[in-house]
Formats: C-alpha cells, structure tokens, sequence
C-alpha cells in the first residue's frame, strides 16, 4: 500500500522547539514549592505559553512527518497507510475504543471516503480547525464537508460535527440550498443521525428563513372570517379576493423546482407560515402548476377533512378504463 509521504522527515523541525526551563537541581529551594511534588529532580520543565504553538509542532512534526509514531491506519479502500501515534488518534472515541483492545502495530479502518476528507479528519485531530477552516471548506468544496460529516459520526467527533452543519446552515441562500440538496440525495442510501440533522436545517430554511426572505406570507394580508373547518379555525382566506403576492409567487416557483420528496415536505410542514388550510391549498396548487409547466404531472394537491383536517400531497391516481355492462341494467 501507498504511505504519506514521510520523505523530510529527518528534516529540521520547521517550528521551533518548546523552550525548556531550567532543571529543579538548579533552582533554589525556596523558590520549588509550585512545583508538583510527583516531578524527580532534573526534570526539564517546558513553558505552556502559546497553545498553538504546540498544536502547530505535533501537526508538523507528529502528522506530517510522521516522527515518533507508534501505530499505522490502514484505509484499504484508499490503499493508503498513516503513521500516526495513539495518544493523539485517541481523542476519538471511536479510535479510544479500537486502541484500548489488543492491536498490532496497524489499525484497518473502513470509511469509504475521498482521501482528502481523511487526510483533513485526521489533520484535525493533531491541530483542530478553526471556525475559518470549516467555514473554507463549506463554501470550497461542499462534497469534502458532507464526507467530513459522515467521518465526524464514524469517529464520534461531535463538536467538528456540530462545527460542520452550524457553518451550512449559516451560508445557505436561494441558490446554493438547491446544491445542498443535491449532494445530500447521494448520501442518504443509509440513513444516518447527520444527514437527518442536515435535512432538518435545510428544510427549517425552505419553510421559514426563504420565506421571511420573500415576504411570501405577509401578516398584513390576513383576512379574518370566522370559519371553522372540522376543528381547525381558518381566517377565510379567499384567493380571489387576495391580491397576488410576488413574494409567494416566488416561493411557489422556487419550492417547485424541489425534489419531490423536498417539496412534500415543505408543503405540509407545520412551521410553514400560511394563514390557513384553505391558504396552504391555495399555494400548493400554484406550486403544482409551475411543476406541471416543466412536465411533471404525477402529483397532486388534495384537503382532507376528518378530525385533523390538512393538506396532502399524492400521488395522481390514473382513471381505469370501463365498459358498459348493459346486462345490469333491466330491459324496458
């Protein structure tokens, strides 16, 4: 199998070494009391000064050079072999696990991944990436953020993971929500905890930040009638009464241009803010006919009335072709 490239690992360190602070044997008696009492005598004692700076030598020297390791991950799928050190990968729970039961000197792992989202998850655990990293990453190269999401629930790294969708959710707008969806189709064959929080986020945002964006259901243009459908109280909301709202029509174009799955979803969601059931009827049907004006004529809009009266999206059911019995019918 391939290895990293370990090549310059006898290089000099490109960061410089933790100074050390004078040996105990050399400081004064009455100056060692802060010491911990557990420290022998000669012991170099390294200044903690700047957390990076440490973060930024394992990574160098631990990661990238592969200096001092004691355990080697297999990717099989990738043929490729990492020479890392067990103190570190162990910040993984799922890593923790594997290490603390009996294990020769390399560990197989099975993530079908690109090899650029496990050079990054692995990167991570010897320096964490920053808010601005992930941030990159997202906006770069969404594909790599959505295997990193599938790798984070794999190694149980949740504060990358929390890191991860929190940097989406914030960076979705009109166009790239379509995007989202796109890729997120292609890793949902096996549903996992991340992609279901991801699908929420995105769906919170069809259904209730697009929708503020558009001004699609203004609160001004209630009406109020007083009628009541089964238990539900509708406005009497009337759409030839209403006049046509750009915001709407937008949102209706836009949810048409969904995924079906997607756009059933939004459509009867309970946070969308429509006045009523007569209301979120009125809408679906205008999505529905911005999607049959692309050729997609397989669904429809239907209310239903019973103790929770609402809104459904079906599938179109096919009228059976018949034939007249006259033998049922009596002779005159």
């Amino acid at each position: 199998m391939d290895s990293i490239d370990h090549s310059f690992r006898d290089a000099s360190p490109p960061l410089p070494l933790p100074m050390p602070m004078p040996m105990l044997g050399q400081i004064p008696h009455h100056q060692q009391t802060f010491f911990p009492p557990m420290v022998p005598i000669g012991t170099p004692i390294f200044s903690d000064h700047n957390m990076q700076d440490y973060c930024d030598y394992l990574y160098h020297v631990g990661f990238l050079q592969g200096q001092f390791s004691d355990i080697h991950l297999v990717f099989p799928t990738l043929q490729k072999s990492y020479a890392l050190h067990s103190l570190v990968l162990s910040r993984s729970p799922a890593f923790f696990r594997r290490l603390s039961q009996p294990h020769g000197k390399s560990l197989e792992i099975d993530l079908d991944l690109s090899s650029e989202a496990i050079y990054t998850v692995l990167s991570h655990l010897y320096r964490p990436l920053s808010y601005g990293d992930v941030c990159f990453i997202v906006n770069e190269n969404p594909r790599v953020a959505l295997e990193l999401l599938e790798a984070t629930e794999e190694l149980e790294m949740e504060s990358l993971s929390d890191m991860l969708i929190h940097s989406i959710n914030q960076h979705l707008n009109q166009i790239s929500i379509y995007h989202w969806i796109r890729l997120l189709r292609s890793f949902t064959t096996s549903r996992k905890r991340w992609t279901e929080t991801l699908q929420h986020h995105l769906v919170q945002y069809l259904t209730h930040r697009l929708v503020n964006q558009l001004e699609a259901f203004p609160i001004g243009a209630k009406m109020t009638g007083g009628i009541c459908i089964g238990q539900n109280e509708a406005f009497g909301y009337m759409p030839a009464k209403t006049p046509p709202l750009r915001g709407m029509v937008e949102l209706a174009r836009a949810y048409s241009m969904l995924p079906e799955s997607y756009m059933k979803l939004c459509l009867e969601h309970e946070d969308l803010p429509v006045q009523d059931m007569i209301q979120r009827f009125h809408f679906a049907k205008q999505v529905l006919m911005f999607r049959e004006q692309c050729g997609k004529q397989n669904i429809t809009a239907v209310m239903r009335f019973d103790q929770n009266p609402c809104v459904l999206i079906v599938k179109k059911v096919g009228r059976k072709a018949g034939r007249w019995d006259l033998s049922q019918y009596d002779k005159v």
